[in-house]
């Protein structure tokens, strides 16, 4: 029985010039084609943050004890009052301070979990008018 001839060093650094040079090839064409704008560059952008103004509902509870807070531009609102004019919303979480509780949501999927304060976990849809 024989075995395969190894390749030989010459060989594998021949083979290593050739992929980065290709790869090398590759994002400079990558880089033209952006620049000259036929690859527009709004498609290297982040996707901007989901647009979270309105009335959130809590889930899978009953109407009489469901929780709900709205979000405006000018703060969050509980039970049509202001609990908080000064929010955070970085496109996956937000957070406010209401009276000495910090609560803390993750969105996903279109909804709301509830991080902080955590009694049970708590999915909050946005009501549909």
């Amino acid at each position: 029985m024989s075995q395969a001839p190894k390749p030989s060093k010459k060989s594998n650094r021949k083979l290593q010039a050739t992929f980065l040079l290709g790869i090398l090839m590759s994002g400079l064409t990558f880089a033209g084609l952006v620049t000259s704008d036929v690859i527009p560059y709004e498609w290297l952008l982040p996707e901007p943050p989901a647009n979270i103004n309105g009335v959130w509902v809590e889930q899978a509870v009953a109407d009489y004890a469901s929780e709900s807070f709205e979000v405006r531009s000018d703060g969050v609102y509980v039970n049509g009052r202001v609990a908080s004019t000064h929010y955070e919303w970085d496109g996956n979480e937000l957070s406010y301070q209401y009276g000495d509780e910090k609560y803390v949501y993750s969105y996903f999927s279109g909804e709301f979990m509830r991080k902080s304060p955590s009694h049970y976990v708590s999915v909050f849809s946005r009501q549909v008018l």
